[in-house]
């Protein structure tokens, strides 16, 4: 729904994502003025799918015998180089991500959220990433400290850099 755009692997150019159109793996989806169900083919033939909004990514699976989904967050992300800037004046890019079933990540500057069958948002900026879960439980994965944190439905995360 609404204007999703798409940038194929090997090309410069955004086009327009028209009703079930393939896309190969490590393309780049534009949702920030739309939403798009993306579905993708399990090497057993089974399918899995998301309703992605929000943001850009760039979409890669992984060869594991049950492969994830992962969608890299890939707005651009103009970081100021002046140390003190309030929280509001950061840049920011996000996005939300909603499945059923299926295994879906998205992955920040900071930190990874992994999920099977539910709903949440990742906004990064250049000194956090923060993952809201609105439903169901996701595995984030602190990029920074290392660890992984499993956060339930309402609550959310914050992975900040090592610079302060």
């Amino acid at each position: 729904t609404g204007v999703v755009r798409v940038r194929l692997r090997g090309t410069r150019r955004f086009v327009r994502l028209r009703e079930q159109m393939l896309i190969p793996d490590r393309s780049e989806i534009d949702t920030r003025r739309g939403r798009v169900r993306l579905t993708v083919v399990r090497r057993d033939g089974s399918t899995e799918s998301a309703d992605v909004s929000q943001g850009r990514a760039i979409i890669d699976q992984d060869r594991a015998a049950r492969p994830t989904t992962s969608l890299k967050l890939s707005e651009r992300l103009a970081c100021p180089r002046a140390k003190r800037t309030t929280t509001a004046a950061q840049p920011k890019r996000k996005l939300s991500v909603k499945t059923a079933g299926g295994r879906f990540r998205t992955r920040g500057r900071h930190a990874a959220g992994t999920a099977r069958g539910t709903a949440w948002r990742t906004t990064d900026s250049c000194r956090t990433t923060r993952i809201d879960v609105r439903k169901g439980t996701v595995s984030v994965r602190d990029l920074v400290a290392r660890r992984t944190i499993r956060v339930r439905a309402p609550k959310g995360y914050i992975a900040r850099s090592a610079r302060r």
